[in-house]
């Protein structure tokens, strides 16, 4: 809810660029964990089936997580106030994530007293 007021505040007042600004900053940093996410899979779950297998490994994801994180090095350095704003917009979903998470942490949870199967 707070994202989306505040994605509506710039909308609205006609500063499209520095929406525009926020948005990318924050998708190109979770780009970066993307990429990231399957050296750590890897490395944690050696065993795990590989339904889709990434041509290239290990050169074409570090590849993209250095072109990505040069990005938003970039980012910060052409324009460090949107950057920051960028990460703030992330940071207002964390509440949102965390009541998400430990709703489905406590579904997970089996009950006291069920039996398992």
């Amino acid at each position: 809810m707070a994202q989306g007021v505040w994605a509506g505040l710039p909308t609205i007042s006609g500063t499209y660029s520095q929406l525009y600004s926020y948005v990318v900053f924050a998708v190109t940093l979770f780009h970066v964990a993307t990429g990231a996410a399957v050296f750590v899979l890897r490395r944690r779950r050696p065993q795990q089936p590989r339904p889709y297998r990434v041509r290239g490994y290990p050169l074409v994801p570090g590849l993209f997580i250095v072109s990505c994180a040069l990005l938003v090095v970039g980012s910060v350095i052409e324009k460090p106030v949107e950057s920051l704003w960028g990460l703030g917009l992330v940071a207002l979903g964390l509440p949102s994530f965390m009541i998400w998470y430990r709703g489905s942490a406590t579904a997970a949870a089996p009950r006291e007293g069920a039996e398992s199967s």
